[in-house]
């Protein structure tokens, strides 16, 4: 394994163990995978993986939900099969993603702003919205 996944693993078996939005329940699992991975969470706290104010009915997991997005989940996390939602895992990029830039959906003038700190050609957000290509069956994002 990678330097950087080491350190990542643990800093955040460090946040599960003293942060007070990570329940006792989810730092505690109950399953030997999870017990031997302090970046693990209990099966059943994936959502506390969330910034507490994506947890919510309106959060990250119906945002995800009513745009048909994959949650990235993993066995050799120990992810429950066949489930939907996020992983366990509290090194995921895709939960750390979230985690930051979804806050920034509503909020389009500090979206921008980010955005160019990372290209300079970025001028505005738009909205998109997908739409279905039948001989593919994928979604294709357009701006409106």
């Amino acid at each position: 394994m990678a330097y950087f996944g080491i350190v990542a693993r643990r800093q955040q078996a460090h946040f599960r163990d003293s942060s007070e939005t990570i329940s006792l329940e989810a730092r505690n699992p109950g399953d030997d995978k999870g017990r031997r991975n302090g970046h693990l969470l209990a099966l059943g706290c994936e959502e506390e993986n969330l910034y507490p104010t994506l947890r919510d009915e309106n959060g990250a997991v119906r945002f995800f939900r009513d745009r048909s997005i994959k949650w990235w989940r993993s066995a050799s996390s120990g992810d429950a099969q066949g489930e939907t939602g996020p992983t366990r895992n509290m090194a995921s990029s895709q939960i750390a993603c979230v985690n930051f830039l979804l806050p920034l959906v509503d909020i389009r003038d500090a979206l921008t702003a980010f955005l160019r700190t990372i290209d300079g050609d970025v001028s505005e957000v738009v909205t998109v919205s997908p739409i279905m290509i039948p001989k593919l069956q994928m979604p294709v994002a357009t701006a409106v």
